[in-house]
């Protein structure tokens, strides 16, 4: 995981769990994997990180 997908995960799991959220949605752009391999997935930190369920909404295809 690279420094600042971790910051920006960690933000969203402590944001959840101060409010003590059943549920966290966030939203995926779909990136490439050579993206992925470069800029990381703050979708995929926090699906690794968390301990509350977690809703992925691909991004339309408009």
């Amino acid at each position: 995981m690279k420094p600042i997908e971790n910051g920006v995960a960690q933000s969203i799991l402590d944001f959840a769990s101060e409010r003590e959220a059943s549920l966290i949605v966030i939203g995926s752009h779909r990136a490439k994997a050579l993206e992925r391999l470069v800029l990381g997935s703050v979708s995929e930190a926090v699906l690794h990180k968390s301990t509350i369920p977690l809703l992925i909404v691909p991004r339309s295809r408009e």
